[in-house]
């Protein structure tokens, strides 16, 4: 049975198409649209459980915000989960990320992101409606966000910025804007090699925990934690 293009088909092959010979002879889209052939167990484990959480999350209002975004792929992931699983709904998603990399230390320039490859995924997807781009040290840029728009509410929060002080500092400044059975999802609690992460949410749990409760998200060894707003 052939299939019949609708418009916005049509223009998303040929915007592809224009970013692959941008991008070179890759074969970007050929690796992408055949992803389960070339993901790992443990990356697909990942993905199934951040699909999960915000099935379980889909009744309760607010934005999401993902605090270290790298090149974008789990950003991505989050919004076009949304556009399937609520298609009407207008929820936005805020990104912050410094996207040059750790700034200090010898991981310095590690999970550098491309921020123009990013860019032109959101442009190609038709997402730049409802995805911000918060480019900067979230120690800067989160402040900001907030006091721009202070009926900002969130119910999905990601927290991959592997770090003590821009942990803490989302944790702190987004308790206040977390909707009532909201959540902080948590990617490196417990790892050893991140042990900022884990310093910053035992802070604010000291802080917080009776407005808390811990989860753990089974099935993936990432994200390590949840901690749900009661």
């Amino acid at each position: 049975m052939q299939t019949v293009r609708s418009h916005a088909d049509r223009r998303y092959f040929e915007a592809r198409k224009q970013l692959s010979e941008k991008f070179g002879r890759q074969e970007v889209f050929s690796i992408a649209d055949q992803w389960p052939l070339y993901a790992g167990t443990k990356n697909i484990a990942r993905f199934l459980s951040i699909y999960e959480l915000l099935k379980q999350q889909r009744a309760i209002p607010g934005h999401v915000a993902e605090f270290g975004s790298w090149h974008g792929a789990m950003l991505m992931f989050i919004i076009k989960v949304l556009q399937i699983l609520a298609p009407l709904e207008r929820r936005r998603i805020l990104s912050f990320d410094t996207f040059s990399g750790m700034p200090t230390g010898d991981r310095k320039g590690y999970y550098c992101g491309n921020l123009e490859t990013l860019r032109s995924m959101i442009d190609l997807h038709d997402f730049s409606h409802c995805i911000e781009i918060h480019q900067g040290r979230i120690e800067e840029t989160l402040p900001q966000a907030l006091s721009q728009d202070e009926s900002l509410q969130f119910s999905f929060i990601y927290c991959d910025a592997d770090l003590y002080e821009p942990t803490i500092l989302a944790l702190s400044l987004c308790h206040d804007r977390l909707v009532s059975g909201g959540v902080f999802v948590l990617d490196e609690w417990g790892h050893a090699d991140w042990p900022g992460e884990t310093k910053a949410i035992s802070e604010f749990i000291l802080s917080h925990g009776k407005e808390y409760r811990m989860e753990s998200i089974p099935g993936t060894a990432q994200p390590t934690l949840l901690l749900r707003k009661i």
